[in-house]
């Protein structure tokens, strides 16, 4: 627990200073943010970015409200591919207030579903800048 605990501080500390733009997408919620100083690129092609997923109104995870996630996403962009690396739903909005609900790990490469939030959070990623 106090690795965890530890974990989470570290996390939120060091995304408390990132500058979150907003990524345009063709629905309203939720807002989607990705924090473009973050992104790390692996490989040609291949690349780490961190987004914050906004919600005007509270949404349930494992009966629990929460208000904004913020999710770490590896990309394969030749392949429009995406895998998450870990995930955090908060009680506040903009990645704030209680955690509600964590997990960790290196999901499967996985094809995102043509308008879905990580199809919009994919190209956004992969665009060069």
């Amino acid at each position: 627990m106090k690795i965890l605990s530890l974990f989470l501080l570290l996390i939120s500390a060091g995304f408390a200073h990132a500058d979150w733009i907003p990524v345009a997408a063709s629905f309203n919620e939720p807002k989607l943010y990705i924090d473009p100083d973050a992104i790390i690129i692996k490989l040609p092609g291949r690349l780490q970015a961190y987004h914050i997923a906004d919600y005007a109104q509270p949404q349930i995870k494992n009966g629990d409200e929460f208000r904004s996630e913020m999710f770490g996403y590896e990309y394969d962009c030749d392949k429009s591919l995406f895998r998450e690396m870990g995930h955090t739903w908060y009680k506040g909005g903009m990645a704030s207030d209680l955690v509600v609900y964590f997990s960790k790990g290196d999901w499967l490469w996985t094809k995102p579903e043509v308008g879905s939030k990580e199809e919009v959070l994919l190209k956004a990623s992969c665009t060069p800048r």
